[in-house]
């Protein structure tokens, strides 16, 4: 397995804690934590998909049906080792931000893990393309979008209101339904063969 995002991921976590004691001690406004918490959601959404991204961008992925461990197992253990690990990150944040801004819990939950599975949906369908599969930049790409239609987005102060949690609420349920989908997709692809045998 590729270590190196996992790494990343470690050192991503380490800086999220740091910032956000900062902006603490520094008494940042509500808007602007959920601004910063939206954000890194979403970046952990990417890193998660760009871990498994990596292994059919290398080059690698024919000769790793050879191996002991196949690429449907390793692409649903890295999965499973993304998602632990993000997930835990998240919930620390959820409780972090909810505790000391005063914000109720189910509320700055869906503020936080929607943007983190929208993002993964739309990675994944990048993935799930030839096109991004081959060139690993079309990722990148669609992070920046993300990135910047989360920052629109959180630029709306009415979005934040108790009266659109319902809309956050049926965003996360379609949005967990979409992200199911797809890895079934996914795992439907490798097993036939379309995702390994590129050429």
């Amino acid at each position: 397995m590729d270590k190196l995002i996992i790494i990343t991921q470690i050192i991503l976590y380490v800086i999220v804690v740091i910032i956000a004691i900062m902006m603490r001690q520094k008494g940042v406004l509500e808007e602007e934590i959920i601004l910063f918490s939206i954000l890194i959601s979403g970046l952990f959404g990417i890193i998660s998909i760009a871990q498994i991204s990596r292994i059919f961008s290398s080059g690698i992925e024919e000769l790793s049906e050879s191996c002991y461990f196949n690429v449907k197992q390793i692409v649903a253990f890295q999965l499973l080792i993304s998602g632990v690990m993000n997930l835990t990150m998240l919930f620390f944040v959820i409780l972090f931000v909810g505790l000391f801004w005063k914000i109720a819990l189910i509320q700055i939950g869906l503020y936080i893990l929607v943007p983190f599975v929208i993002a993964q949906c739309c990675c994944l369908k990048a993935l799930l393309l030839e096109i991004g599969r081959k060139n690993s930049y079309l990722l990148i790409i669609v992070g920046i979008f993300i990135t910047i239609l989360y920052i629109v987005i959180a630029s709306i102060p009415r979005v934040y209101q108790l009266t659109a949690l319902s809309i956050w609420g049926v965003s996360f349920v379609v949005g967990i339904l979409l992200l199911g989908m797809q890895v079934r997709a996914l795992f439907e692809g490798i097993e036939r063969g379309d995702i390994l045998c590129m050429n």
